[in-house]
């Protein structure tokens, strides 16, 4: 019976893959997540959805994580969505409400409670032969953000208490305090680099440093196995340098982005092992960093003869992929229960209903809960 066609649990294929996987956010698809983070421009190619919100996630149920996930969403929830002012015009134009509130999201940072979910898109290649020619990308799994609420919040910056006993990078001024190096980030922390001091040229500047944070006292910390950089192009003229950033080309001319800044690499197209499955590739370019006047990047498809213009340039330089796999964070517990306190700050009224259904979701959580 068990494998016969009348047993109805073989009706549902979906139950061969209970539980649920975990998305890219760290938590299984349609568990409820609570994320930060800033909503970043796009759309980005493939993508030409001006109503779809896209948020650079800096915490997951309050782990911060430094992988620079960028993860789609709705920009309006479905509670806005059925709260609509207008019924008739919410049917008929959805998107151009979603486009008016994202337009002001923009650049904002935001908390938002929903969860994950996502659906194949694009063809794959037999299909791709089988069918009519069309325009389509590789098949894919996407992943996206359904927000339940959302509240906009003040910009968030790391900090090295996030990060105790995690490796992470942090930015600060570099200052020697009685002989070590220290890094300062205003005045909430100062982390300890070494028993060194700083190299003259790193004293005073933007610094990045990577290292295992230890925590020394209620706002100072130390950085073990530490590496550091400066950050200002102009502060590294003339050295030798060590710089992470994407891999750019169009129509065979191919340049690399530091932090939203063109920059030229000497014979990039002819570095040992590069080739075109680079492009849009974080890596590490290093080299000597000097200034000189180059064609204009921006006129790549304008025109054959372009103007000259002032550019960094990385010589004598070499590549590497850049390792990733230390930023994601080891573990991402589960959201804390949803509670009418929550929901008040995220301005829902809370009436003798709701407080109901909210305690019968919280028995329900605690019988899923009892093994």
């Amino acid at each position: 019976m068990a494998g016969s066609v009348e047993d109805p649990n073989n009706f549902f294929p979906e139950r061969r893959i209970e539980p649920l996987p975990v998305g890219a956010l760290g938590r299984p698809f349609g568990e409820s997540v609570v994320i930060q983070g800033k909503v970043v421009e796009g759309p980005f190619k493939y993508e030409s959805s001006l109503s779809e919100g896209r948020l650079l996630v800096t915490r997951i149920n309050g782990v911060a994580t430094q992988e620079g996930l960028v993860i789609r969403f709705d920009p309006v929830t479905q509670r806005e969505w059925w709260a609509a002012a207008d019924p008739i015009e919410r049917r008929k134009e959805p998107w151009k409400q979603r486009e008016r509130k994202l337009s002001a999201m923009v650049g904002k940072s935001y908390e938002m409670r929903g969860y994950e979910w996502g659906g194949h898109k694009g063809v794959t290649s037999e299909e791709f032969i089988l069918q009519p020619p069309i325009q389509s990308p590789g098949f894919h799994f996407r992943p996206e953000f359904r927000p339940l609420l959302m509240f906009e919040i003040p910009e968030m910056q790391f900090s090295p208490s996030d990060f105790e006993g995690r490796v992470a990078e942090i930015e600060g001024i570099a200052a020697t305090t009685r002989g070590k190096a220290m890094l300062r980030g205003g005045q909430e922390w100062t982390v300890n680099i070494g028993n060194r001091p700083w190299p003259e040229k790193c004293e005073g500047r933007l610094v990045w440093v990577k290292g295992r944070v230890e925590k020394e006292g209620e706002r100072s910390f130390k950085f073990h196995a530490s590496e550091f950089r400066l950050i200002h192009l102009e502060d590294q003229l003339g050295e030798r340098v060590e710089l992470d950033g994407v891999a750019r080309s169009l129509n065979d001319h191919w340049w690399f982005v530091y932090r939203g800044t063109n920059i030229y690499v000497e014979n990039q197209a002819n570095l040992t092992g590069w080739n075109n499955g680079l492009f849009n590739q974080v890596v590490t370019i290093s080299g000597t960093l000097e200034k000189d006047r180059l064609p204009d990047i921006s006129q790549l498809s304008l025109k054959a003869d372009r103007d000259l213009r002032d550019y960094f340039v990385v010589r004598n330089a070499a590549w590497k992929l850049v390792e990733n796999e230390w930023r994601k964070p080891r573990t991402i517990p589960k959201a804390p229960p949803l509670t009418e306190a929550y929901l008040t700050k995220c301005g829902v009224p809370v009436d003798k209903s709701l407080r109901r259904s909210l305690k019968e979701l919280e028995e329900s959580e605690k019988l899923k809960s009892v093994p």
